[in-house]
């Protein structure tokens, strides 16, 4: 997956009026954060998981008698399951202006980036991310582990 950190550095750059290197992200984004929305910022990044059926799924999103109508409904395709549990909409980011449609590319670029590289560490497992609408202006965000070859085109 190619995340595109030069058009995120423009974009904060553009809003904020400063240069700066990518290690100087945190300390300038933090000022501007409260203390809620960092915590549900990791939430998101850093999501807790459940290990269920041979599939990883995020915490606050799973049911154990939910997934189970998932795995009859489709047919115990646990990718299928994983990515219709997993996933987040852009319209569940509430506070993000409507008329910013770039911004769901640069937030599903950054939530990608941090799944593909924190769930493979918790779970052990490889991860799979999954946009609805491609890369330019996604509408939702998810993820799977197994290992089935992807078909959709939008898959990353």
């Amino acid at each position: 997956m190619a995340i595109n950190h030069e058009r995120n550095a423009k974009s904060l750059k553009s809003k904020l009026g400063y240069e700066f290197e990518n290690n100087e992200l945190i300390p300038l984004a933090l000022p501007l954060l409260s203390p809620t929305q960092i915590m549900l910022a990791s939430a998101i990044l850093c999501p807790n998981i459940v290990l269920y059926r041979n599939g990883v799924f995020l915490a606050d999103k799973f049911c154990k008698n939910t997934a189970d109508r998932w795995f009859e409904h489709l047919g115990d395709d646990l990718r299928s399951v994983e990515i219709t549990i997993n996933h987040l909409d852009f319209d569940d980011f509430s506070g993000v202006p409507e008329k910013e449609e770039e911004i769901s590319a640069e937030l599903f670029d950054t939530i990608a980036s941090s799944w593909e590289t924190y769930i493979p560490l918790v779970s052990g497992r490889a991860v799979e991310v999954v946009l609805s609408n491609g890369d330019q202006n996604p509408s939702n965000i998810s993820f799977c582990t197994s290992r089935i070859p992807a078909t959709d085109s939008e898959l990353r």
